[in-house]
């Protein structure tokens, strides 16, 4: 039996929003991701159990970062992300909907904004994990780093 926050992570990835303008920058890019299980069973959740973070830097290309619908949902489009609605417009992203990962059904809600160097969305998540409801909150962030080096953009 995994514990309930090692699927939480991976299902945050799933999560981003979709957006048109402005321009992202092509380039290395750090991501963090924040989360916080609040409730397990409609109880606080157990302290060591409740919070995590992942910081990752990629490096994107000119043609990934051209439309940034495509680079915030392309994670959910190829899971099973069929209920989930991304909608952005001038820096503003909003998520709802639903997705299936490993099995488990996950509903989601959540708001966000994005730039030209930076993006910050929090996102509301609903699941029964184990036979256990569980409501968590998750925060991304990506800030622009720098160019790609040559090796990096292979």
């Amino acid at each position: 039996m995994r514990p309930i926050t090692f699927a939480l992570p991976l299902f945050w990835s799933l999560l981003a929003g979709a957006a048109q303008e402005p321009q992202m920058r092509a380039g290395v890019w750090r991501e963090t991701l924040k989360f916080t299980i609040e409730t397990i069973d409609g109880k606080p959740a157990p302290p060591d159990d409740s919070k995590g973070s992942d910081t990752t830097e990629d490096c994107y290309t000119a043609e990934e970062m051209e439309d940034p619908a495509r680079f915030f949902g392309e994670a959910a489009a190829s899971q099973e992300c069929t209920q989930l609605a991304i909608t952005a417009a001038r820096g503003s992203i909003k998520i709802s909907g639903s997705c299936t990962f490993e099995g488990t059904l996950f509903t989601a809600t959540g708001r966000g904004q994005y730039g030209e160097t930076s993006y910050r969305q929090v996102i509301r998540l609903n699941a029964v994990i184990e036979g256990r409801p569980v409501i968590a909150n998750g925060t991304f962030m990506g800030t622009y780093v720098r160019q790609c080096t040559p090796r990096e953009a292979i």
